[in-house]
């Protein structure tokens, strides 16, 4: 892990981080980097793929995720153990949020085995049909939000709240 993405979180003075937001880069790290507007910088810990677009949108640093994530077992378990490590580093942790995609499935499958709750937000782009991740981390979801009412039926017990950007 380079110590140059890592967001510690542990320096005196500084809140424990309660929110760790895993997502691929893209679409889905823009998504979420709306969100932190309701939080501080020390509250929260960004897992995304090491990409230029992270490292601009996430100038307070990030954990590197492993990638490639379709359908890939291997990096399927060390992103689950990476879940692991940090849930067990951070117990301050009590939610991890997700706007997709393949990043997300091991990390709320820890979460719910650390009994910690898990949101995930199906992709702006989802409008008629729900995506993979959407449907793998629907059943490890606390809450699952849309931001297509279209898109519902697919998911009844999803909260529509319109969209987050």
């Amino acid at each position: 892990m380079n110590d140059k993405h890592r967001n510690d979180c542990s320096s005196a003075g500084q809140k424990k981080p309660v929110v760790m937001i895993v997502c691929n880069n893209g679409g889905h790290l823009l998504q979420a980097t709306q969100l932190k507007k309701i939080f501080s910088p020390d509250q929260l810990i960004w897992v995304s793929k090491e990409e230029s677009d992270s490292q601009s949108l996430l100038p307070e640093g990030f954990i590197p995720g492993f990638f490639p994530t379709q359908r890939h077992f291997l990096n399927y378990c060390r992103n689950f153990w990476l879940a692991i490590k940090l849930l067990s580093r951070h117990p301050s942790l009590k939610v991890v949020l997700s706007t997709g995609a393949g990043i997300a499935p091991p990390f709320f499958l820890a979460a719910r085995l650390f009994g910690r709750k898990t949101i995930f937000i199906e992709s702006f782009s989802r409008v008629f049909s729900p995506s993979l991740s959407g449907r793998l981390c629907r059943p490890l979801a606390s809450r699952f939000y849309v931001q297509w009412e279209e898109i519902r039926h697919h998911y009844p017990q999803a909260v529509y709240r319109g969209r987050i950007f």
